[in-house]
């Protein structure tokens, strides 16, 4: 409207004809009485709409335009949350937990009016707020008995991220009588559902979905519970492959495959173009995570075939990936970051910060995993087959250590992902030092030069203003929060005041962006889904953020088979970080374990 009259002159109108509109919430239009060429007066029109918003009326040969009043809009119906309930049984040795519907809670991360954090530690179970999302991404009512290490809330989150993007994954119900967790039961077919229209399948997400399951599966209340999550796992595994080790659009196996070795030809990224700076290929910190995954599935369902594709992937990175192999000692082999997706030329020549160290903590994961089950497999005696395939291993991991003795001393980076991953596979190096005490060695510096990095990144700093989540991604800062947990299970959580910092950190950015509405599942039609949707990050952001919260099988440990220690094969490192826990440089030097 305007704010001060206006008189605006028609064309030919009979004359004192004029318009004059007032800045009141209507406008008056002063109009003559229509008459025709004899002075006699005529009916007026009916009333007519007035910018789509406004209408004519007549009243005493003025015309009123008038807005209608607005309607009140009524509130979307809001279906109540699930509240966890946790029983009388005693808490030192497991715990039932009621998933129930229950009047709506006002309890929230974070409180509203003030921003500021709504913890209790005094409460019994902790009740997160409640998010909108589809109805079939609420677990209705479940049964979950399990030890005491994972909160209630952290698994009501978890669920509803995760199956916000892989729809419901509830167990069968528990059966009675002599058909109980019968072995002979068909599992339920499961079809992955596609993560977006352009891009059905994408490999690091599915990698951490795939981990996910698994960590589900160690939840599992029963038999049949913990063997229908290793059935989606191994559904989803099986998608994978399918999906990603063909073309993209002839549905053909990849260039290097052949029917005896399907992933000879490696595995796409699942980008939804195939041209361009950002087109599809081959990415060397894909496959690796891929690899590992497909490790822990093999331990987790002792299937010995998800350790031959493992093989079979881990042969295309060193063949493929790394070049200058054979370079003089002062020098070094290479990784290419990226190829196409027929392995024919590199996309990205440059090295990626974490490939070396990624590819050696793979390598040596699955030659571990494969020695752990042919030892379950043969006994004493092993196939001639099987000493081939780990006389290879040993050579991959040879060429992979070869970078990273020179590159463990140098490392650095700002960025919260690659300080997060980094946190992750050095508790690997650890932990794989009971074997090779070389690698335990380098694991404990690169922690310590991560931790250096980490306290100089502004998200590390309790005072980080909510307000640049509008400049942040969510997902990098999830995978930053899992190196800061897979850490810290791997010193062991004390009372320090450096592993208190870093769990309060974790837990500040997990409330942030749990407030900002991106997690567990973001709101129908808010700003945040639309932000998520438009930058294809919704699927990757959840289930990064199910981890975050819950490591599980991501931890070296969590699965029984990892407390099977294997003899060592080199000699202790002379290193001198190669004894004790490193420090918490920045977090005033305290030694945490």
């Amino acid at each position: 409207m305007f704010r001060q009259p206006h008189v605006f002159r028609f064309g030919k109108l009979p004359r004192n004809d004029f318009v004059t509109l007032l800045t009141t919430s209507s406008a008056v239009c002063k109009l003559p009485a229509h008459t025709n060429s004899i002075g006699r007066s005529i009916t007026p029109p009916k009333p007519i709409r007035f910018f789509s918003s406004t209408s004519l009326t007549l009243k005493g040969g003025k015309r009123t335009v008038q807005n209608p009043p607005r309607k009140k809009r009524e509130p979307k119906p809001v279906p109540p949350p699930i509240n966890f309930v946790r029983s009388t049984r005693n808490p030192q040795s497991k715990t039932r937990i009621r998933v129930q519907n229950s009047p709506r809670n006002t309890n929230s991360l974070v409180d509203r009016s003030s921003g500021s954090p709504n913890w209790s530690k005094n409460k019994t179970a902790y009740t997160p707020p409640h998010f909108h999302s589809s109805p079939s991404a609420i677990p209705r009512r479940v049964y979950l008995e399990r030890p005491l290490n994972m909160d209630p809330g952290d698994l009501q989150r978890f669920l509803l991220a995760f199956e916000s993007i892989y729809g419901d994954t509830t167990p069968p119900p528990r059966t009675t009588g002599a058909t109980i967790d019968h072995p002979r039961s068909p599992p339920p077919a499961w079809d992955p559902p596609d993560l977006s229209p352009g891009s059905p399948r994408y490999l690091w997400t599915d990698a951490f979905a795939l981990i996910d399951l698994l960590t589900l599966s160690t939840k599992a209340p029963y038999e049949s519970a913990r063997r229908h999550y290793l059935h989606l796992a191994s559904s989803l595994a099986d998608t994978v492959h399918r999906v990603l080790g063909r073309t993209r659009f002839s549905k053909q196996p990849l260039a290097l495959a052949t029917p005896t070795r399907p992933l000879a030809g490696g595995l796409r990224i699942g980008k939804p173009s195939n041209s361009g700076p950002d087109c599809d290929g081959q990415y060397h910190h894909y496959i690796t995570l891929w690899i590992f995954a497909l490790c822990r599935l093999a331990l987790a369902t002792g299937e010995r075939g998800r350790l031959d594709e493992a093989g079979q992937l881990m042969r295309v990175l060193h063949d493929w990936f790394v070049w200058n192999k054979d370079c003089k000692p002062a020098s070094r082999p290479r990784i290419y970051w990226k190829m196409d997706v027929n392995l024919s030329k590199p996309l990205m020549t440059s090295e990626g910060n974490l490939d070396p160290i990624d590819g050696l903590v793979t390598a040596l994961v699955l030659r571990n995993s494969m020695k752990k089950m042919v030892g379950a497999e043969a006994g004493a005696g092993m196939k001639k087959k099987d000493e081939v395939e780990l006389e290879r291993l040993d050579e991959i991991v040879k060429t992979y250590k070869r970078m990273v003795a020179s590159k463990y001393v140098e490392w650095g980076s700002g960025d919260p992902l690659d300080l997060g991953m980094a946190l992750w596979t050095g508790s690997w190096m650890v932990g794989l030092g009971r074997e090779d005490k070389e690698v335990g060695g380098w694991g404990r510096t690169f922690l310590e030069r991560a931790l250096r990095c980490l306290e100089r990144t502004p998200i590390a700093s309790t005072r980080a203003a909510p307000s640049t989540l509008g400049r942040r991604l969510a997902f990098r800062e999830m995978g930053f929060c899992l190196g800061i947990k897979a850490y810290l299970a791997m010193v062991g959580q004390n009372e320090s005041e450096g592993a208190q910092r870093l769990e309060d950190v974790c837990k500040r950015i997990l409330m942030e962006w749990e407030g900002h509405g991106a997690v567990p599942a973001p709101e129908s039609e808010s700003e945040a889904e639309r932000e998520l949707n438009r930058n294809e990050l919704r699927a990757i952001t959840a289930v990064m953020y199910a981890a975050a919260l819950e490591p599980g099988v991501f931890l070296k440990g969590s699965l029984k088979v990892d407390s099977e220690v294997l003899q060592p094969s080199t000699p202790r490192s002379s290193s001198p970080s190669a004894s004790g826990s490193p420090k918490l440089s920045g977090f005033r030097q305290s030694e945490i374990g």
